[in-house]
């Protein structure tokens, strides 16, 4: 449905504006519906767009007047530009295994943060005439998340999952880096070796 819940909102603020403070940061949000993520945050971030497949949303819920900039397509084959944020709220549940994989892998590389809210075990069919509103993989719970999408995402440590309309929500975070993680390690492992020789000097 275009109103997605609004569990973990407020979870979801707080960490964008712990990790990217500045209002020059970009946001992308996949999967616009009725444009609930505008609303919660283009007063700090005025940059943000939107990615929506179903024309009809962007005049009913005047999605050109909330975003920056609306791409009126499918995600899986949207062309984008590099994002500070990426968001794809109640939005991987409609997707193909393999388009969601591929999706998410794309989409990974770019953004810094990839923020990803999916309920569990949540049956939808087609709704207000929109064949694209059908959950395609009703079958998400925190094990099959792990088994399609644990190579990219993780859940979130502070949130985690709560229940909603008799289902769980989950709020997943993009994976670090391990490239990046690992180079880190060794830096702080050649300083400790370089502080340690200088000391007995």
């Amino acid at each position: 449905m275009p109103f997605s819940v609004d569990y973990f909102r407020s979870d979801i603020k707080n960490h964008i504006v712990r990790k990217f403070p500045s209002n020059k940061t970009t946001i992308l949000d996949v999967g616009a519906g009725a444009g609930a993520y505008a609303k919660l945050l283009r007063s700090n971030y005025p940059s943000i767009d939107a990615c929506e497949i179903w024309p009809p949303y962007i005049e009913q819920f005047k999605l050109n007047q909330l975003y920056r900039k609306v791409y009126v397509d499918n995600i899986v084959n949207t062309k984008i530009i590099f994002y500070d944020v990426i968001i794809m709220g109640d939005i991987l549940e409609h997707m193909s295994v393999i388009n969601a994989q591929k999706t998410i892998e794309r989409l990974s590389r770019h953004c810094t943060e990839l923020i990803v809210v999916v309920p569990f075990e949540s049956e939808q069919e087609e709704e207000f005439h929109n064949p694209y509103e059908e959950h395609i993989q009703a079958d998400l719970n925190p094990k099959i998340m792990h088994q399609r999408y644990g190579r990219y995402l993780q859940l979130a440590d502070s949130a985690g999952a709560d229940k909603c309309w008799g289902y769980e929500i989950a709020l997943y975070f993009k994976k670090p880096n391990r490239l990046i993680t690992y180079q880190s390690k060794l830096n702080k492992l050649h300083l400790y070796i370089k502080n340690c020789i200088e000391s007995t000097n």
